[in-house]
């Protein structure tokens, strides 16, 4: 299991559901005894991180980049909707005509590009963390289609209801394209 190519936290719900299935066939008198029962997982000084969000003003480079040098409103539409709702970019890409390899590989490139720091779930975190700050842990738990716990634990993280109010509030419009498509930031 430590040399899957997956974060601590996968690898640790793997070994806990393979530990259950092994009790399970203890218990039913297939095995004797639960041969990983002692296995631990090694965790990688790199993988022990202060979770990260989006600054605003890297959010609002991102997005007015991606819409106006790039002119690839679409993306920024579709980047602005998984900051601001926290969505699972799995549930958004693929139904998209470039799926979600050629998704990630974008997103990447424009990450890049404008100077933004992709981890995984940085828009969950992002979004998650800034509704926390101005509208509590519960309503944060309620976007995400999580417990408060699991955003406590696994997305939240400490920031300033200034700050949040300027994630979700530029007020820039970066889809105006002729006043069909307006969204602001």
């Amino acid at each position: 299991i430590n040399g899957l190519p997956y974060n601590y936290i996968t690898k640790k719900g793997h070994l806990k559901a393979l530990n259950a299935c092994i009790n399970c066939a203890v218990r039913y008198g297939k095995l004797n005894h639960n041969p990983i029962q002692s296995v631990t997982l090694k965790r990688s000084r790199d993988e022990i991180t202060e979770r990260d969000i989006v600054e605003p003003e890297d959010l609002h480079r991102l997005l007015l980049g991606v819409a106006y040098e790039s002119k690839d409103r679409h993306f920024a539409a579709v980047l602005a909707l998984l900051f601001f709702t926290g969505m699972r970019v799995s549930l958004l890409a693929p139904g998209t005509p470039i799926g979600q390899t050629a998704f990630n590989d974008q997103r990447a490139e424009y990450c890049e590009r404008y100077g933004v720091q992709w981890s995984p779930n940085l828009h969950r975190r992002s979004c998650a963390s800034y509704y926390a700050a101005l509208w509590g842990k519960s309503m944060a738990a309620e976007l995400l289609g999580n417990s408060p716990d699991m955003i406590a634990s696994n997305y939240q993280t400490g920031t300033f209801k200034e700050k949040a109010e300027k994630y979700f509030g530029n007020n820039v419009d970066f889809l105006d394209d002729g006043g069909h498509t307006t969204a602001k930031i």
